[in-house]
């Protein structure tokens, strides 16, 4: 895999910490649609891929730190179950 960066600036906190960790990561890139609410259906839509091979990651902060949730982009978190897992 390529290692890449946004143009002009240092990616997203994501593509940063895989840099930083020496992990290499190829980009996707698309042209986004200003008034699309719906982010991750849309880069799957542009890239022709399945809703559920594309995933958002989502951070809650929680007692003691972070904890992070990795979602397909069509399904929405339960709270209450991801409270419970952790």
């Amino acid at each position: 895999m390529s290692k890449s960066r946004n143009k002009g600036g240092q990616g997203t906190p994501a593509t940063v910490a895989l840099a930083q960790a020496g992990i290499g990561f190829t980009l996707h890139p698309y042209e986004h649609d200003a008034g699309s609410q719906a982010y991750g259906e849309e880069a799957a839509d542009a890239l022709g891929v399945p809703y559920e091979r594309i995933f958002k990651t989502l951070v809650a902060e929680v007692e003691g730190g972070l904890a992070v949730a990795v979602v397909p982009v069509a399904g929405k978190l339960d709270l209450k179950a991801f409270a419970a897992a952790l």
